[in-house]
């Protein structure tokens, strides 16, 4: 008897049955097969942790949130991703059957040891040794990188990025990052650091960035100073958005604006466009220097839509050299808050490739 033929039976089809198509057959032995490879993807923010019990196709069979309580310290928070690993474990697929958990988190962390160094959204994480600990009790192989490389991989594997070569994934949000997959590979840099788009000049002689540098894209994108340049400008332009914010500046937020751009308001449409403007600088240099067959654009801000990634392409196009047959593309998420779930569930894959 073949093997296919073992496996067939094995899962409950007859191949022998003339009514049963090949395609069927293979299908079925696929899906079981990837049923064999179930990772784990968590992404651990400083608000709530996600996990994902995913196939090796990238289909997330489960999902389980917990809010990360940071306050209550490290020890705590990571008790109860251990318990709640435990628990998806025993959900959908027998506990061997998963073979490795993948964690993305924010910060400087070691790829390699699974060490969080430091973490901005997560206060009083310093020399977590996470890998180590999660593995010393759940006993399976446990993976840590950068929650925006694994966006980048969730894409690049799963998402926006299937069949390019090369991807550069930036997020959007509180802070801005970005994950650089060249020729199929992770690119993690010396320190584990590339990819810091965020923190590169867009402007010499700019507001000073809490990393320390002046000029940062993320001081000029980041979503709370999206925020303060819009209360700059209600000063002296009447807009939709203190209505919608209740005449109250605190409830200012990026999807205010949007929602205002919606209703028609100039001044929420034109903060989109300048803050999509600051994004095509930053990503126009990224293209000079690693010429990317793909960029994708995730994370809260990228809400704009379309009108922020049209200022994005606009702005690109007119500061990257280009000549003939040069090929550019950059798009929105198509995984959106999936991505890094997904992506984290691969870092086994691309941390240590066989």
């Amino acid at each position: 008897m073949s093997g296919v033929k073992r496996l067939a039976l094995n899962i409950g089809i007859d191949p022998d049955r003339n009514s049963l198509r090949r395609q069927e057959i293979s299908d079925r032995i696929k899906d079981s097969r990837n049923l064999r490879k179930i990772s784990i993807g968590v992404d651990l923010g400083g608000t709530n942790i996600r996990f994902g019990l995913v196939t090796a196709d990238g289909n997330i069979l489960r999902r389980l949130n917990i809010p990360t309580l940071v306050q209550e310290g490290p020890e705590s928070v990571v008790g109860r991703i251990i318990e709640t690993i435990i628990r998806l474990r025993r959900t959908r697929v027998q506990v061997q059957a998963v073979k490795s958990i993948g964690i993305g988190a924010a910060g400087v962390i070691d790829h390699y040891k699974g060490i969080i160094h430091f973490s901005p959204n997560l206060p009083g994480w310093k020399e977590i040794h996470l890998k180590e600990l999660i593995e010393k009790e759940i006993g399976i192989p446990v993976y840590v990188g950068n929650d925006v490389n694994a966006f980048a991989l969730g894409e690049f594997c799963f998402g926006a990025g299937v069949g390019s070569k090369s991807l550069f994934g930036i997020t959007l949000g509180t802070g801005v990052g970005g994950g650089i997959i060249i020729n199929g590979k992770l690119l993690l840099g010396t320190n584990h650091a590339a990819g810091e788009v965020g923190h590169t000049s867009i402007n010499a002689f700019g507001p000073k960035c809490k990393c320390g540098n002046m000029g940062c894209l993320e001081r000029y994108v980041g979503a709370e100073y999206i925020v303060k340049r819009t209360i700059k400008r209600l000063k002296s332009q009447k807009s939709e958005i203190m209505k919608l914010a209740k005449n109250d500046h605190q409830n200012i937020t990026p999807e205010v604006i949007h929602l205002a751009v919606r209703k028609g308001d100039e001044l929420a449409q034109n903060i989109i466009e300048e803050t999509g403007f600051y994004i095509g600088i930053g990503l126009a240099n990224v293209v000079s220097l690693i010429d990317p067959e793909i960029i994708v654009v995730g994370g809260g801000v990228s809400g704009f839509g379309k009108l922020l990634l049209d200022s994005i392409k606009k702005t690109m196009s007119e500061r990257i050299m280009n000549f003939p047959g040069r090929r550019r593309k950059i798009v929105l998420s198509k995984l959106k808050d999936d991505a890094a779930i997904l992506g984290a569930s691969q870092f086994e894959n691309f941390l240590f490739p066989e």
